[in-house]
């Protein structure tokens, strides 16, 4: 349980704070206050520095201060008070971690920030060491583990959750709602991650594994601590604090302090040799805490009493189903069938058996249908068609359905029967017997038996069987195939004889969903492959060159801004010596040109921000296509497509940048 240990205030207002060693061996409280200054709170003494500067994140690193601002990086040497680094990143920094990172030769504590599309790493020299794409602005980020056992977690604001290890994707998953806060730790060679959404609710994932998910509807996440492997502390922005059970996301405990919550830490502020729960008011008031084992028993006394009266309730209801002769063991198949009409796919329910209807279903996914998706059956029959018009991204889902059946068509008595069918990642590509003429592609050298290529088609795509033994009793064959969402044209031509598949896609999205896909189920650790994209590089360079025109316009606006600013100074000095001498017309004249100046320093820092606004657009758009590049290919060739892809971005090397993404290769 969570006992209080010390309360005092900071008689500062405080809009978020972080902890560390700076100035000795003592641990000290950060605060930035709403005044703009850095408040300072070691061993009972409050001290400031008065940067007055706005931050998005605090933290610490090797005894020296991180101050992150919307562009910006300052790190700070407290002790000697001088600026270590100071860092300008161009993709800008939504979120900050301090954490340690192997490179493959030695262990090195790094900055980490997360921005526009990407996530970058920088030593307290400010050298950039590490840099890898997001899907979208990182909004969560988090770094744990242990000597060269070191995870990265970013969570971007698509709803999307990526795992890594160095650069390498373990795993990813989506949300329903925005994640804000993760926490991880790695027990007996198994890593779980808390997951902490804007909605209130938290997930569990050990590995890929979802072991539980509180879709409880309550306050927003404010930080998850994992303190060890049993237990986890939740803290959420009105103040409420949660002690939670890891396996199972269970409360234990609960207190409420009345008071938003500007900072949560996990550290020990007093020096005892434990780490203790910091909790930190937006009004400066500090509270701590330290979490004991106590009451466990009574905890697991009243949980086990709470299930015997649930099963109790349980076995009631199963026997009020008994005496009112419904059915049971009734077999249900799913399946997936085309409907031209909403452009989607059909989930479609079948009962085997004759002389039972079904009524109803309700279809659950944490994503698409987290309230329940309810279809009703207009003329209760043996068949329910269901359909999936959500389901538009190239992602396996595992749906969970309540199927209502009764043996009366207009029954008040039902069974409920519970499914759980898949809809295969590529489900909405369906296969067609003509010849289709795509002019993008991507090539592919890989060794491996039709049978398995098949095997792979049947597990991600949604064909007969009839298709299935066409294309098993021949050594090459080609798979032709037309989304119903969008009519996007995919062609996949299997070669054996010469160990090639080519991959035929206007998307060069869905060409490295493709890719990785069959490269994961086939089990190839490294791939390299050669590609052309005509359309999609077309689009890309008018983005490219809208990336040159807005950076330079972005320089002249400046020097614009500089040259007014300029001008404003001069105007004043001039005005001032007028009013001195008593030359009140001139001064007038002078103090007139200082507001047109100044009116035109407005528009112009107007035009800054929309210029900088489409900039940033731009930036998220190659980022993406960055990304997309690696995708297609796999393990080392991957790492370095995003190498080269990063240099020719520095370098400004248009016509190289796309070489690479299409060839692989610098010209």
């Amino acid at each position: 349980m969570i006992v209080q240990s010390y309360n005092f205030s900071l008689k500062y207002d405080i809009i978020m704070a972080t902890s560390g060693k700076l100035i000795g061996d003592s641990t000290s409280l950060i605060g930035y206050t709403s005044i703009g200054s850095i408040l300072l709170f070691q061993n009972n003494t409050s001290n400031f520095l008065n940067v007055k500067r706005e931050f998005k994140s605090l933290g610490v690193i090797n005894q020296c201060l991180v101050m992150a601002s919307e562009n910006t990086l300052t790190v700070h040497d407290v002790e000697n008070n001088f600026d270590q680094c100071f860092i300008e990143v161009q993709d800008g920094i939504n979120t900050l971690a301090i954490g340690q990172y192997y490179n493959g030769d030695s262990l090195q504590e790094l900055i980490f920030v997360g921005g526009n599309c990407s996530l970058q790493g920088f030593n307290v020299q400010g050298e950039e060491i590490y840099w890898n794409v997001a899907s979208d602005e990182v909004a969560a980020l988090c770094v744990f583990g242990f000597d060269n056992e070191n995870y990265i977690v970013i969570g971007t604001t698509d709803n999307c959750v990526r795992l890594l290890r160095g650069v390498d994707i373990v795993f990813q998953f989506n949300t329903q709602s925005l994640p804000v806060s993760f926490a991880g730790i790695i027990y007996f060679d198994q890593t779980y991650l808390l997951t902490g959404m804007e909605n209130g609710s938290i997930k569990l994932h050990r590995q890929q594994l979802e072991l539980w998910h509180n879709s409880e509807d309550q306050e927003k996440i404010f930080k998850l601590i994992c303190n060890d492997e049993n237990h986890f502390i939740v803290g959420r922005r009105n103040g409420q604090i949660e002690l939670r059970s890891l396996m199972t996301g269970q409360l234990i405990q609960k207190l409420n302090l009345d008071e938003q919550l500007s900072g949560m830490l996990y550290s020990d502020l007093r020096g005892v040799g434990v780490n203790q729960i910091i909790a930190i008011s937006k009004q400066g008031n500090v509270r701590g805490y330290t979490v004991v084992d106590k009451d466990a028993d009574n905890l697991n006394l009243s949980q086990s009493r709470i299930l015997t009266e649930l099963t109790q309730k349980k076995q009631e209801l199963m026997q009020q189903m008994q005496l009112d002769k419904m059915p049971v063991g009734l077999d249900l198949r799913c399946g997936f069938q085309k409907n031209y009409t909403n452009q989607c796919l059909n989930l479609v329910f079948i009962l085997s058996e004759p002389g039972y209807y079904i009524t109803q279903a309700i279809i659950f996914h944490d994503t698409y249908y987290k309230e329940g998706y309810i279809v009703n059956n207009p003329q209760p029959s043996d068949k329910l068609f269901a359909p999936l018009k959500q389901l538009v991204d190239n992602q396996k889902v595992i749906l969970n359905c309540k199927v209502f059946v009764s043996s009366n068509p207009h029954g008040n008595y039902f069974l409920i029967l519970e499914t759980s069918p898949t809809f295969p990642k590529f489900a909405n590509f369906q296969y067609v017997e003509q010849d289709l003429k795509i002019s993008s592609f991507v090539e592919a050298k890989i060794n491996e038996r039709v049978p398995r290529y098949v095997k792979w088609i049947d597990q991600c795509f949604n064909i007969n069987e009839e298709v299935k033994k066409k294309f098993e009793s021949t050594n090459e064959f080609i798979f032709n195939t037309i989304n119903i969402i969008n009519q996007q044209k995919l062609q996949i031509h299997f070669d054996s004889k010469e160990g090639k598949v080519t991959i035929r896609c206007d998307s060069i999205a869905t060409c490295g969903d493709i890719i990785q896909d069959l490269c994961d189920f086939i089990q190839i650790q490294d791939l390299m492959t050669v590609g052309q994209f005509p359309v999609e590089m077309q689009e890309f360079k008018k983005v490219l060159e809208a990336v040159q025109q807005h950076k330079s316009s972005k320089l002249q606006i400046s020097g614009d801004v500089a040259e007014a600013m300029n001008l404003v100074k001069s105007y004043i000095v001039k005005a001032e010596d007028s009013r001195m001498i008593g030359d009140i017309r001139t001064m007038q004249k002078m103090y007139a040109n200082v507001m047109v100046q100044n009116k035109a320093i407005q528009s112009e820092l107007y035009k800054k921000k929309q210029n900088n606004d489409i900039l940033m657009n731009n930036l998220k758009e190659v980022n993406a296509m960055i990304s997309n590049a690696s995708q297609l290919r796999v393990g080392n060739a991957k790492i370095a497509i995003t190498n080269m892809c990063r240099n020719a971005v520095k370098k400004n090397n248009l016509l190289t940048l796309i070489e690479v993404i299409q060839q692989g290769r610098e010209i």
